[in-house]
C-alpha cells in the first residue's frame, strides 16, 4: 500500500494558496437546494453542502474514493462564500478550498492507492459502432436513460465514471473524437453478466453500451487513488 501525506505532498509540490475572505455558515435546516458553484472573479459559493461533498469538489474525487471520518461528514451541511484575488483558475480555487477545509474544519487526511473493482471500457467483440468526426467541438447532453455527446473516450469514461460511482478507464484505443448516441432503460444497482440484462436488450447502461456503440463495460479491479480522513472539527459559526 503507497501513502502519500498531504502535508508534505502539498508543501513540496506547489506554494500554499488561501481566499482573501470567506465565510462557513451551517446551511438552514428548511434549506433544500444544493449548488456549488465557481464564478469568476475568484468567487465560490456552496449551499447546503456537507463536508464529504466539499471534499469532493476540492480535490476533485468522487465519494467512493473517500474514506473514514467523523459521522456527520455526510449529513451537516454547510453554506460556504468565499473570495479570492484576482482571477485565478478553477485547479487554484480548489487548492484554496483545501486549505479552507485544513482551517475551518481542522481537516486532516493523506492519500492511499487502493486495490478496489473498477471497470474497464473496451471495444466489444464485433468492433465499435460508434462514427469517428473530424469537428473536435465537445458537446453534451444527458438525461435519466438518455446520452447524446460529441466526445472522446477518456472523456466518456468519466461520464460512466460518475453514472455508476466507479472508476471506469478507458482500454478501447480509440483515439480521437466521436458522436455517442446512447439510450438505455434506468434501472437501480444494475450490475454486468446479470440474468434479466441478456434477456432485455437495452434494459441497462451495460447492455446499452454494448449493443449501440459496440463497446462493454467489464468489471475488473486496479489501483485508485483514495482519500483517507484522519480527523475533522464541526467549525464555530463566524
Amino acid at each position: 500500500m503507497r501513502l502519500c501525506w498531504l502535508g508534505v505532498a502539498l508543501a513540496l509540490a506547489q506554494p500554499q494558496m488561501e481566499f482573501e475572505a470567506a465565510s462557513v455558515k451551517p446551511a438552514p435546516p428548511e434549506s433544500t437546494d444544493q449548488t456549488i458553484d465557481f464564478q469568476p472573479g475568484g468567487r465560490f459559493r456552496a449551499t447546503n453542502i456537507t463536508l464529504k461533498g466539499l471534499i469532493r469538489t476540492a480535490y476533485d474525487v468522487r465519494g467512493f474514493q473517500i474514506s473514514g471520518g467523523p459521522k456527520w461528514l455526510d449529513s451537516v451541511r454547510y453554506d460556504v462564500e468565499a473570495k479570492a484575488a484576482g482571477d485565478p483558475r478553477a485547479p487554484e480555487v480548489r487548492r484554496m478550498i483545501q486549505a479552507l477545509l485544513a482551517d475551518r474544519f481542522l481537516l486532516k487526511l493523506h492519500r492511499e492507492s487502493r486495490e478496489i473493482p473498477v471497470y474497464w471500457l473496451v471495444v466489444g467483440k464485433k468492433g465499435p459502432k460508434i462514427q469517428r468526426v473530424t469537428d473536435e467541438t465537445r458537446s453534451y447532453r444527458a438525461s435519466r436513460g438518455l446520452l447524446n455527446t460529441r466526445t472522446t473516450m477518456p472523456a466518456l469514461a468519466n461520464v460512466f465514471s460518475n453514472w455508476l460511482e466507479r472508476v471506469v478507464l478507458d482500454r478501447t484505443g480509440l483515439e480521437g473524437t466521436y458522436d455517442v448516441k446512447l439510450e438505455w432503460i434506468p434501472e437501480e444497482n444494475v450490475r454486468p453478466n446479470e440474468p434479466e440484462i441478456a434477456s432485455r436488450p437495452g434494459a441497462s447502461l451495460f447492455s446499452a453500451v454494448e449493443e449501440r456503440l459496440g463497446l462493454k463495460l467489464e468489471p475488473r479491479k486496479g489501483p485508485v487513488e483514495t482519500l483517507v480522513i484522519e480527523g475533522a472539527e464541526k467549525p464555530s459559526e463566524n
